[in-house]
C-alpha cells in the first residue's frame, strides 16, 4: 500500500482512492461534530504541551470512527490487532 522511504512512507494514490469515506449526513453528524470536538482538544493540549497524554481521547474517536463506519465487534477486533 505504500512504499518506506526511511522516515515514513509515501501512498500510492490507487490505494488511497479505495478507502471508503462515509458522507456526512444527518444521522452520523453529531458523531462527525464529536470527532471535530475532540480533536479540537487534542490539538489545543499538544500546541500547550507536546508531550500531553492525549490517549483518552484518541480512544474516543477510534470508537466513534468504528460507529461511523458501523463496524462490528469482529472488525473491530481486526482493526485493532486483535484477531478473532
Amino acid at each position: 500500500m505504500g512504499i518506506n522511504m526511511g522516515n515514513g512512507f509515501e501512498y500510492k494514490i490507487q490505494f488511497i482512492e479505495k478507502i471508503p469515506i462515509p458522507p456526512i449526513t444527518s444521522s452520523n453528524q453529531p458523531i462527525v461534530s464529536q470527532i471535530e470536538s475532540l480533536v479540537d482538544q487534542i490539538l489545543d493540549a499538544k500546541k500547550d504541551n507536546p508531550h500531553s497524554d492525549t490517549s483518552e481521547w484518541e480512544k474516543e474517536i477510534d470508537q466513534l470512527v468504528y460507529k461511523l463506519y458501523e463496524l462490528t465487534d469482529e472488525e473491530i477486533a481486526i482493526v485493532e490487532g486483535n484477531e478473532v
